[in-house]
């Protein structure tokens, strides 16, 4: 078999776009066009409930001429919008219709959606409505209907759930019209006591006596008397489809005899109404038409093409017309080119009925013919599986499910599979790796890795080297989804030795630094970024960048060794693309530009492309996500830059995002990322009970499930909370935890650089040597990598006195001049004594330093101990020492002595 051509996503027919055209002999109903006209106009939501054939669907048709100034989109609904995608892919159609570009980044987001399979099923239509009511208010703000026909066809929660969200937050200019045999289950009561919905039942539709009698006599001109015209509505209770069928009969009763005697049978008979007209009708034809309408039953969509194949008659378009000009419940789709039929449901239910009644052994091979005429795939499965030819269905469902999965058709793939005999299923890989990836996108961990590991026997067996490594990157997927780090580890290694796809090696290299970064082996992690960065410059499969998007992770991959300079050359990868490139990836180039400017430094544009990041994300619905990974940044920077009230409300509208039931999976790791940093800040602008207060929300979050990296988040706050308290011997105990997990996992230096923050404790105690050797390591990588901005985030309390006692001390003075005057700092100028220099105190044989005379000069002014601290970025540790030396080198008790002796000496 040949693979099949692909069409538009998920191959939508596009007369499910446009409403049916009005038939020749159609009458208009001036009174339900008023009432439906003003429903429409004045109310949110109109309903129009009936059984089948009381012309539900004619009657919106016409809604142009009851509200001709009132632009309409259409979707005619059908089985396949039980799959929440189609459903949404369809809307999107029909919206485009008044408005190109509306949907568009719902459908991004459903495709984003796809490497999210923890997310709570309910929030997907939630998520995805919004974007299209936004898309609705900027893009159509004159009012319009949107037609919905046919709505009882869709049972799917997902779908109701979403058009219930709609209902609820419908855009002003917005009015929705829906057709059904029965209500569907939305919240019909709410509308209702609110004033806006709209209901045209069964009581309306039905025709009345002079309706019934404009239609038969007027139209049709059947000159029948007010007696038989009573009898007929009597026997009809005004339903169109029995009119329009006993139209048919009578015309061809010529004779007034014959008209009532049938009347009188029609009276008498005790079989449903339209059986018994249909049957009048199909055996009134003549066997050659009656045989092509059974035979063609079986489409959904008629075309002379399609009909030709499937009957194997040469005049088919011509029988098309024949039958449309006869009245034969047959509905024509407007404006297409090629015309397009399709029978009136209870029509195609009765015809089909028959044939299956008739010649069942035919239904095999009409439908075979109607698969190998067919191109759309949804169409050509659906006919095998109909005919039973299992094997023909699997080969098609092969060579487009994945596709299908692709675009979140899901619920589509999994009925295809269902049907499908188990023996079927068993002996083909391909579908138990289509089984496997469902099961795994709908969270189903377990039931996902068995059908994969059964997909990678088969394909082992055959011999398949290709299905095989595709088979092992799932199952990797599953496996690092499921934490076994160790399992997926093993089998990414077997993966990448297989002939895979570019994009699933890509795919494979992000999991496995993923996992090996959770693993802390920070140097694999670095090898697998750059390789999945080069395979994105030199392969030209767009997807790659897809598959690079689908790391969450990348601020920590920043901090890692060449971090900036991958994230830099990511970045431009993605701006090449300008707008055409999707929004995810324009989200994610702003995150990593953000991340790239902070880090060097340069804060303002970080802020400002942090936002857009998030703007961006929630244009397809991931803002909460990218808030979550980046929001802190504004915050942070503002308080670091002492702009503290804004940096307060920052943080109080960060917390209430992160605090939304949307975050229920991932809340807890977002927010102990959160009170460490805000801890952190409080401790900075010495607000410790604050500080104490964020370290207990910090303490009641810890539990067995949270990732590795959050007892050294921990650790250091409690620390320089213990520092504060004069706890310093603590403090360094905590640190040096919070040293072994960075050594370890080496990413966390994101949230604070345990080294620094150690580094700190020993100036603070007066430990000056012991602050630059830890430190100084710290100022050699930073000045290699660029990442000034990254001592910036620790914060000036922290880090300026380090800056400043490397410069005195000349541990890369340049580097941290540079850091010192980002914070907005002037370096102080290297005042520690040369050899030989000082004062000689003539009458004790002492030498005064330059540092001690410095610190005379400041006694003799009335400065406090810290107070000179804070002026020569010191600790007051620090100042204390020298001052009793100070006291001793000049044979002094006071301060007041001091003075008195450095005037003597000349120094003041």
């Amino acid at each position: 078999m040949s693979e099949l051509p692909l069409e538009p996503p998920l191959w939508l027919t596009q007369t499910k776009l446009v409403p049916p055209r009005l038939r020749d002999d159609y009458i208009p109903r001036a009174r339900l066009l008023s009432l439906l006209g003003a429903s429409v106009t004045d109310h949110s939501l109109t309903l129009v409930s009936a059984p089948a054939g009381y012309g539900k669907t004619t009657l919106l048709a016409d809604l142009p001429s009851a509200c001709p100034h009132l632009p309409m989109a259409w979707l005619a609904l059908g089985e396949e919008d039980n799959d929440f995608s189609h459903f949404c892919l369809g809307l999107a159609a029909a919206l485009q219709g008044l408005a190109p570009g509306i949907g568009h980044k719902a459908q991004t987001l459903l495709t984003a959606l796809d490497s999210q399979p923890a997310l709570d099923p309910a929030e997907q239509p939630r998520r995805v409505m919004a974007l299209f009511i936004n898309d609705i208010v900027t893009a159509l703000p004159a009012p319009f209907v949107l037609v919905l026909d046919d709505l009882h066809i869709v049972t799917e929660p997902l779908v109701y759930a979403a058009l219930d969200y709609l209902l609820e937050r419908l855009p002003p200019a917005m009015r929705l019209a829906v057709t059904t045999r029965h209500d569907p289950p939305l919240a019909l009561a709410r509308l209702r006591a609110r004033g806006q919905l709209a209901e045209l039942r069964l009581a309306d539709l039905r025709f009345t006596t002079a309706e019934a009698a404009a239609f038969l006599n007027e139209r049709l001109h059947l000159a029948l008397s007010t007696v038989e015209l009573d009898n007929l509505h009597t026997r009809t209770e005004g339903w169109a489809a029995g009119l329009r069928l006993l139209a048919g009969s009578l015309a061809r009763l010529n004779q007034p005899g014959d008209r009532a005697a049938f009347i009188d049978r029609l009276a008498h008979t005790d079989r449903y109404l339209f059986d018994f007209l249909a049957e009048e009708v199909l055996r009134r034809q003549e066997p050659a038409l009656r045989a092509f309408l059974l035979e063609t039953s079986i489409l959904a969509e008629l075309t002379p093409a399609l009909c030709q194949t499937v009957t194997g008659r040469d005049d088919a378009a011509a029988l098309m017309e024949e039958l449309y000009r006869r009245n034969l419940f047959l509905v024509a789709v407007d404006d297409l080119l090629t015309p397009v039929y399709r029978y009136h449901a209870l029509f195609a239910e009765f015809l089909q009925q028959q044939l299956a009644r008739e010649a069942p052994v035919r239904l095999t091979e009409l439908h075979c013919r109607a698969a190998s005429a067919s191109t759309a795939p949804r169409q050509v499965i659906g006919h095998y599986l109909a005919a039973g030819l299992w094997l023909e269905a699997a080969t098609v469902i092969e060579q487009v499910g994945e596709q299908f999965l692709d675009q979140g058709a899901f619920d589509t793939l999994r009925g295809w599979l269902a049907a499908l005999p188990a023996e079927i299923i068993a002996g083909r890989p391909q579908l138990n790796y289509l089984q496997g990836i469902d099961a795994w996108r709908r969270w189903e961990l377990n039931r996902g890795q068995s059908h994969i590991e059964q997909a990678l026997a088969g394909f082992e067996a055959n011999g398949n080297r290709v299905g095989a490594g595709e088979a092992r990157v799932q199952l990797a997927r599953i496996l690092a989804l499921k934490a076994d780090l160790m399992g997926a580890t093993a089998i990414i290694e077997q993966a990448l030795n297989y002939p895979i796809s570019a994009y699933s090696r890509a795919r494979l290299l992000i999991i496995r630094s993923t996992v090996q970064l959770s693993m802390g082996n920070w140097p694999q992690v670095v090898d697998d970024i750059e390789a999945a960065v080069s395979l994105a410059e030199r392969d030209s499969d767009p997807r790659i960048l897809h598959a690079l998007n689908e790391n969450s992770i990348w601020g920590p991959f920043t901090v890692l060794p060449g971090g900036i300079a991958r994230a830099e050359r990511l970045t431009r990868l993605i701006e090449r693309q300008g707008d055409s490139a999707p929004l995810p990836l324009q989200a994610t180039a702003k995150h990593l530009r953000s991340l790239i400017w902070l880090w060097q430094g340069n804060w303002p544009p970080a802020i400002e492309a942090a936002e857009e990041a998030i703007a961006i994300s929630e244009r397809f619905g991931g803002g909460i996500w990218m808030s979550a990974a980046i929001g802190t940044l504004a915050p942070m920077c503002y308080a670091l830059r002492g702009q503290t009230e804004k940096a307060d409300a920052a943080f109080e509208r960060h917390y209430r995002r992160l605090s939304q039931p949307d975050m229920d999976n991932y809340g807890p790791t977002f927010l102990t990322v959160f009170f460490f940093w805000l801890g952190r800040i409080r401790w900075q602008q010495n607000r410790l009970d604050e500080a104490r207060a964020a370290y207990s929300q910090l303490e009641s979050l810890a539990g067995p499930a949270e990732w590795p990296f959050a007892p050294g988040l921990r650790a250091m706050l409690a620390a320089l909370l213990a520092l504060s308290e004069g706890r310093a011997e603590q403090a360094e105990t905590l640190l040096q935890q919070a040293v072994a997990i960075q050594n370890r996992l080496r990413f966390t230096m994101m949230f604070s650089n345990a080294h620094v923050l150690l580094a700190y404790l020993h100036w603070h105690e007066g430990r000056q040597q012991a602050a630059l050797a830890e430190f100084s390591p710290v100022l050699a990588e930073y000045e290699t990598e660029n990442f000034p901005g990254l001592l910036m985030w620790e914060g000036d309390r922290l880090v300026a006195p380090l800056l400043q006692l490397a410069r005195q001390a000349d541990v890369h003075s340049g580097f941290c001049a540079r850091t010192l005057r980002l914070m907005g700092i002037e370096p102080a100028a290297a005042t520690e004594p040369k050899p030989g220099a000082g004062l000689l105190i003539p009458d004790t044989g002492e030498t005064l330093t330059a540092r001690e005379i410095e610190i005379l000069r400041y006694l003799a002014t009335g400065a406090s101990n810290p107070l000179i601290a804070e002026q020569l970025f010191v600790s007051p540790h620090t100042v204390k020492r020298h001052v009793a030396n100070i006291f001793t080198k000049l044979n002094v008790s006071t301060r007041t002595e001091a003075t008195l002796r450095a005037r003597d000496l000349g120094l003041l």
